[in-house]
């Protein structure tokens, strides 16, 4: 989490500043004393900027993990909906142009504008596919006709497909 140097730095930041208000500091002579009491002040102000640096780079941090599982979240509930469709598809067939105008609606739900360029799509079509009851001879004919013209979109079918 932490690298070694940086909290190194800050313990011996922290005991300088705790050795300036110890009373072996109270009989120096004036000039030093009055030196050391810059110091502390200028540790002071260091530590604290310092502190308030590492909070502010621990709330970015716990901001973009938050913002991660939001995303991870939302792909959840997309691949959901999609596997949703898939099964009412397969329990009611249709044409394939009516399935990819309700793919689109799902992926325009969540705010995305081509549902064929995100991968989380083909594997959730292969999960779909699986949850509805296809077969796996089901599988090589959608793998077979999609490969033709999207060997990757293929491959994650069945990824999908073989992952539930």
């Amino acid at each position: 989490m932490f690298k070694t140097k940086p909290v190194l730095f800050l313990i011996s930041l922290l005991a300088i500043v705790s050795l300036h208000q110890c009373s072996v500091f109270d009989a120096v002579s004036g000039s030093a004393s009055n030196s050391l009491s810059r110091l502390g002040f200028s540790l002071s102000d260091s530590t604290s900027a310092l502190v308030t640096s590492l909070s502010k780079s621990t709330s970015g941090i716990s901001k973009s993990s938050s913002e991660d599982d939001e995303d991870k979240k939302k792909t959840s509930e997309y691949k959901s909906d999609v596997r949703t469709v898939l099964s009412l598809y397969y329990q009611h067939p249709s044409t394939q142009a009516d399935l990819e105008a309700d793919l689109a609606l799902v992926a325009k739900e969540y705010g995305l504008s081509n549902w064929k360029s995100h991968p989380a799509t083909y594997i959730a079509i292969g999960q779909g596919m699986k949850q509805a009851g296809g077969t796996v001879s089901d599988l090589e004919i959608v793998v077979s006709k999609v490969s033709r013209s999207n060997e990757t979109a293929a491959q994650l079918i069945q990824e999908g497909y073989l992952s539930r």
